[in-house]
């Protein structure tokens, strides 16, 4: 494309680029290191310090893309965390600029499970985004990440920022929200806010856009219309709203672990083996009759694995939230500090909100630790 930013072009080219398993190191991701050190000489102490790939290299992908363009990426001697292997540095770096929208090729600043996280913009998906990027399933691949990650969309200042492609539409253009109002509409306003970015207009964004209205001078009825939307200087084409996803419906919950090397964990179903190290498994708070149906589970990055139902938990025996269409009860109980109120844990107080458990193999091709958020349905 002719008007394809350059280093979006480089990432495309060392796409599949992956990690070596083990011990071992791949010499093309080591090389990115010492193409930037003969690049900017100043940073060859620096650069010398990446020594093996399973040490973070997302920065190190954005920072040798534009090497290869002769931009500078961030670099402050003496300063991990203002270098250009500390992820948020790319957003705080005087020779980069925040934009207020994204535009293919722009880099974007998120967070995600085991910390911060730099990648390259493609795609605008409504609440997610598709983006390029190293260090992505230990690969450089294109993957999907949810919008409520995202802290800074950043372009290097020396390069001219290209118009956005459509015109921006007028606040009377935009959609009146209030509570109850869910959707990337609901999360564009939010992220205007912005203080809580969820896409669910609930009682703490009412309660957020009433403090903005007040301090506005606006009524203070905690409705987004015309006037409300001017103030928040709303000049964006409105994201559409996402597809809704094949294959039935994704729930978002709390993962836990359980199983595996450290523990003798029987299956709650025939033949009622041991669940062992490596088999990628669940369990959910509900005891299935018959055949036991199979689940997918994605974590925050987007990827998605299929898993067999094979234990029961975590916390309720009873709970089956998604045909309810509610959250966990272990969710609201440990919320509250409430006991449960059925199941073997009866009158206990859970020390987690789990609404999922995944076999140790499960979690760990995750990415997931002791906890973490993921996304799960069942596969037809």
């Amino acid at each position: 494309m002719s008007d394809e930013v350059p280093w979006w072009t480089e990432m495309k080219l060392i796409t599949g680029m992956t990690e070596t398993p083990g011990e071992a190191d791949n010499p093309k991701i080591l090389a990115m290191a010492d193409f930037i050190a003969k690049t900017f000489p100043d940073m060859a102490s620096y650069c010398a310090q990446y020594t093996h790939d399973s040490i973070p290299w997302c920065g190190l992908t954005e920072a040798y893309c534009m090497a290869r363009c002769g931009i500078r990426p961030p670099f402050k001697k003496g300063s991990d965390t203002d270098c250009f292997l500390w992820a948020e540095s790319w957003a705080s770096d005087p020779n980069f600029i925040k934009l207020s929208t994204p535009r293919p090729g722009c880099l974007v600043y998120m967070t995600r499970s085991g910390g911060g996280h730099i990648t390259t913009f493609e795609e605008d998906l409504g609440s997610s985004i598709k983006a390029r990027g190293g260090n992505q399933s230990d690969a450089i691949t294109l993957a999907t990440f949810p919008k409520s990650n995202i802290k800074a969309y950043v372009w290097p200042s020396a390069t001219p920022v290209p118009p956005s492609p459509e015109p921006d539409p007028g606040p009377d253009q935009l959609p009146v929200l209030k509570k109850g109002s869910k959707g990337a509409s609901v999360a564009y306003m939010q992220s205007l806010i912005p203080k809580w970015i969820d896409g669910d207009f609930g009682s703490t964004t009412e309660s957020l856009l009433k403090e903005f209205q007040r301090s506005k001078g606006l009524e203070v009825d905690g409705v987004c219309g015309p006037q409300t939307w001017a103030a928040l200087g709303a000049t964006e084409p409105l994201p559409p709203e996402p597809e809704p996803e094949p294959d039935g419906e994704w729930i978002t919950v709390t993962a836990t672990m359980f199983g595996g090397s450290s523990e003798n964990e029987p299956s709650a179903y025939p033949p009622y083996d041991n669940i062992t190290a490596t088999e990628l498994s669940v369990a959910l708070p509900y005891r299935f009759k018959g055949t036991l149906p199979k689940v997918e589970v994605k974590n925050e990055d987007g990827e998605i694995i299929g898993a067999k139902i094979r234990d029961i938990g975590p916390w309720m025996i009873d709970d089956n939230y998604w045909d309810k269409g509610t959250r966990p009860i272990a969710e609201t109980c440990y919320k509250n500090k409430t006991p449960l109120p059925s199941g073997p844990q009866k009158g206990r107080v859970p020390s987690n909100p789990a609404g999922i458990d995944l076999s140790e193999a499960l979690a760990k091709d995750l990415g997931i630790g002791g906890v973490g958020k993921v996304s799960w349905r069942f596969m037809t």
